[in-house]
């Protein structure tokens, strides 16, 4: 009796460590998926100005021309 009581409290305690390794392990991957989503909406807004200073030049020239 004593002997399967020391048995469910071993495979609890590995479970608990297991969960918590998952848990670590989650946390690792969320984080580096929002590092990675960060970097593509800090990429689309540089591209974004980018575009938006073409436009402003051509703009611009396009009516240097006309006057």
């Amino acid at each position: 009796m004593r002997q399967r009581h020391k048995r469910i409290l071993t495979f609890t305690g590995f479970g608990f460590i297991i969960g918590l390794l998952g848990l670590a392990l989650m946390m690792q991957v969320w984080t580096h998926q929002r590092q990675v989503e960060d970097a593509a909406v800090a990429r689309s807004l540089s591209v974004a100005k980018e575009i938006s200073a073409s436009r402003t030049e051509s703009e611009l020239a396009r009516q240097h021309a006309k006057s």
